[in-house]
């Protein structure tokens, strides 16, 4: 139960911060969410593995701050990436699906990255295999990958992902 407190507090912080505003207004539509969301997500948003320790909670919330910015980053310079791409006279694209494996075990982090990969420009995640563990993503070009190692491709967000949630 103090683990959905802090959860909750969490949550009441992070949309006070969101907002801008310290009104009763905020904090109550702040509550509410926070409310709704442990009650539709339970404690697992953090407290997903077995035998988790509230003392985690810290190393989590540390890890899940350095991939937002991480993957801010990651977007913006494949955009960059695909802007080039498109204003360049001749367009020589070359499309290809890399098949993607990955050490991830929860279920929601399989999740999460497979939404990080489409959301990052010039790459579409497609499919997911739970059985052998593999995403199947559709890059924009070959150019921008080594085919020989394409786990690289997911490599550093998955790494964080690992540390936030497992």
């Amino acid at each position: 139960m103090l683990g959905r407190g802090l959860i909750l507090l969490l949550l009441i912080g992070v949309w006070v911060m969101l907002t801008g505003s310290f009104g009763l207004p905020a904090l109550m539509v702040g509550l509410f969410g926070g409310l709704l969301a442990i009650y539709a997500f339970g404690a697992r948003l953090f407290f997903e593995a077995p035998g988790l320790e509230l003392r985690d909670l810290g190393a989590r919330i540390f890890w899940a701050a350095i991939l937002v910015p991480f993957f801010l980053f990651k977007v913006f310079s494949s955009a960059v990436d695909v802007a080039g791409i498109v204003l360049t006279p001749r367009i020589a694209l070359k499309p290809c699906v890399v098949r993607i494996p990955t050490k991830l075990t929860s279920r929601l982090a399989t999740t999460l990255l497979a939404n990080l990969i489409t959301l990052t420009p010039g790459t579409l995640s497609m499919d997911y295999d739970w059985e052998q563990q593999c995403y199947f993503v559709h890059i924009l070009t070959v150019d921008t990958v080594d085919l020989a190692q394409p786990e690289r491709i997911i490599a550093d967000m998955e790494l964080l992902l690992r540390r936030v949630f497992q």
